[in-house]
């Protein structure tokens, strides 16, 4: 599967929940922790998993800004 799977995507929520007061506007793969990135890789790894975090972690902490 090419997309990030529904518990990635709710592991990557949690995380950036707890750590929104800490984030910018743009959160690269280098921002997220060792550990979770060694767990959504193992849930789900494909060609392209560092832009679909970026991507959908920039675009929860994005919406959050907005309101």
């Amino acid at each position: 599967m090419r997309k990030l799977s529904v518990k990635q995507k709710s592991l990557i929520k949690h995380w950036v929940k707890q750590n929104k007061n800490h984030l910018s506007i743009f959160i690269s793969v280098n921002d997220i922790p060792y550990e979770l990135y060694s767990k959504l890789q193992s849930l789900n790894n494909f060609e392209i998993i560092d832009q679909e975090i970026q991507r959908y972690a920039s675009d929860l902490i994005n919406k959050d800004f907005k309101n």
